[in-house]
Formats: C-alpha cells, sequence, structure tokens
C-alpha cells in the first residue's frame, strides 16, 4: 500500500517492514506509508522498533522529521499540531 493514505479510525495496527523496522500504529490515526523505512503521520501514535537489518526509520509530521538509527521511539501528532 505503498503511497496510499491510511486511516486508522480505532484498535492499533502493527506493520513489519521488509527494512526490518517494526510500527505500531494505534487509532485514530492517519498516515502514509512513503516506503519501507519512512511514513508521513498527519495524526495520532506510531511506535517504531529498528530490528535485523534495518539501519534507520523516518517518521515525518507536520512539525517535525524524526530519524530513528537503530532503537526504539515513540511519535504523537494531534490535529492541533499541524
Amino acid at each position: 500500500v505503498q503511497g496510499e493514505r491510511l486511516q486508522l479510525v480505532s484498535g492499533s495496527l502493527h506493520l513489519e517492514m521488509i527494512s526490518g523496522a517494526s510500527v505500531v500504529v494505534e487509532g485514530p490515526s492517519d498516515l502514509i506509508l512513503r516506503d519501507e523505512a519512512a511514513i508521513d503521520l498527519a495524526s495520532g501514535k506510531v511506535a517504531v522498533r529498528i530490528n535485523g537489518a534495518a539501519e534507520s526509520f523516518v517518521v515525518d509530521t507536520p512539525k517535525m522529521h524524526v530519524v530513528d538509527l537503530g532503537t526504539e521511539f515513540g511519535v504523537e501528532c494531534g490535529l492541533d499540531q499541524q
């Protein structure tokens, strides 16, 4: 679904990326999966863990550019933060 907008109304979604990154999205969330190592988060919550061969993962929000270089991190972006 690369390049497509994903809107999760409720619940959670666990994505295992080809790169080895593990991404958990918590609804409500609105995001675009750019490629195996980057997402654009318009609103919502994501947690990313770098596993395996993944060297980094990027989460872009309207106000922030987060680059993880091999750990675990979370990002929350609200509609009021755009």
